[in-house]
């Protein structure tokens, strides 16, 4: 019973999170992660970046790290933030460059400590749909639903 109750709270405390910060993703930053850590989406998807603890910023610039540009499609960057338990939401951002974006959170030592998030936005095109096609007739028991006995 105790399990259910907790699992109740904490399912009610995502959505109160997600609720303030409406997206397709979401991201949370607490101490040293992003959670997810690497995410793909589509373009012209959302995803919405929610701090849950510690101060962090969205620095998809210049690596925090090597000093070095991210060379990302579109920069992107959120100011910082000072998270709470409820969740602040930091901003809904959405893709529609397609490529391999990479951030990092530049306050204090958040990059040094690994904190950083690598998002993919994969453009679904003509040969992802055939090849999946032929993927599909390859199986056998595709082959044999579709020719007759």
């Amino acid at each position: 019973m105790k399990k259910v109750f907790l699992s109740t709270l904490f399912l009610i405390s995502i959505l109160k999170i997600h609720a303030q910060c409406e997206a397709d993703h979401t991201v949370l930053l607490n101490d040293f992660n992003f959670v997810p850590s690497e995410l793909v989406i589509l373009p012209g998807e959302s995803v919405a970046f929610i701090n849950i603890q510690g101060n962090h910023d969205l620095n998809g610039g210049i690596n925090s790290v090597t000093g070095e540009s991210f060379e990302n499609p579109v920069e992107f960057n959120l100011e910082p933030t000072i998270g709470s338990a409820e969740g602040v939401c930091m901003d809904t951002l959405v893709f529609d460059v397609p490529g391999v974006y990479n951030f990092d959170s530049s306050v204090n030592f958040d990059a040094q400590s690994g904190m950083s998030f690598t998002l993919t936005v994969d453009a679904f095109d003509l040969n992802d749909l055939l090849n999946s096609m032929e993927n599909v007739f390859e199986s056998a028991y595709a082959f044999q639903a579709f020719t007759p006995g």
